[in-house]
């Protein structure tokens, strides 16, 4: 065998067994990403999953404050269906927001317990649970803010791969991850100071109108046949839609569960229940 002949077998051509040896001992050798450097990106992802979240709670607070002087309004006006309907969208939004205090207080204390893992170096018995924890504040907020989810799932798919690269679990054991008392006590917490929070925020209503709010569910008798919907988006259109709802829901109606469910603003289907009562198709009971 000639030298060239040598050579292309061992190294010269694609593939040679040179080649091969050399893409073995790279994989052998190759340097893995730090510890400290993955919980770092994996604390900067949660930055921003906060800073998500506090935007949203400062448009929630815009929202309370003006359904709270609309609920007021009415209600000095003595149009009690209209101070009823806004009475509970005031209480909505508050327990939308305190759900979202909540999670971002968790977030911000997760963050300070991954520095934690950096200086003592308990991988799988400290992210395990708090991956879990992330699963379980994804399905809360995937309703609220989509993107949210998205980042807290990227998250927690990170903190699993660390783990199953410490070698200290199974993949089935983590995706089995259960809360610990550590991840408990980070909830509650998160829910006792986003409660505070909240209360100092979001204006609260007054005694009488908290009791409209809990009747903000009201039970409205549908009368009469429901009118042909014109073939254009028109506010005959939205009433029509929301006569249905009502009829399918046995005569009650809840606000914003109404609107997403017909994919129309709130102060929409509020008119349109105005308007089917001038009407006499509806009334308030």
């Amino acid at each position: 065998m000639s030298a060239a002949e040598s050579w292309g077998r061992w190294g010269g051509e694609s593939g040679g067994i040179l080649d091969r040896i050399t893409d073995i001992l790279s994989g052998i050798f190759r340097q893995k990403t730090p510890l400290k450097k993955k919980l770092t990106e994996i604390a900067i992802l949660l930055d921003e999953q906060q800073r998500k979240l506090d935007t949203l709670l400062y448009r929630l607070e815009e929202r309370s404050r003006d359904l709270f002087d609309k609920t007021v309004k009415a209600y000095i006006s003595k149009d009690m269906a209209r101070a009823a309907i806004y009475a509970g969208e005031v209480a909505e939004v508050r327990k939308i927001a305190k759900t979202v205090a909540t999670i971002r207080l968790a977030l911000e204390k997760i963050a300070l317990r991954l520095e934690t893992v950096q200086e003592l170096g308990e991988v799988g018995a400290t992210l395990a649970p708090l991956a879990s924890l992330l699963q379980g504040m994804k399905q809360w907020v995937a309703g609220i803010v989509p993107e949210v989810a998205y980042g807290l799932e990227e998250v927690s798919r990170a903190m699993n791969e660390i783990i199953l690269e410490a070698g200290t679990m199974s993949e089935h054991t983590v995706s089995l991850g259960t809360l610990n008392e550590d991840t408990i006590k980070i909830l509650e917490e998160a829910k006792s100071v986003a409660e505070l929070k909240i209360e100092e925020r979001f204006p609260k209503l007054p005694v009488q109108l908290e009791k409209l709010a809990e009747n903000s569910t009201i039970k409205i008798p549908a009368m009469g046949p429901a009118p042909k919907a014109p073939p254009r988006r028109s506010t005959a259109n939205i009433e029509e839609k929301v006569l249905r709802y009502i009829r399918e829901n046995n005569g009650f109606l809840d606000v914003a569960q109404c609107a997403r469910s017909l994919g129309v603003s709130r102060e929409e289907v509020v008119k349109a229940l105005e308007s089917l009562k001038r009407k006499g198709k509806i009334k308030f009971g």
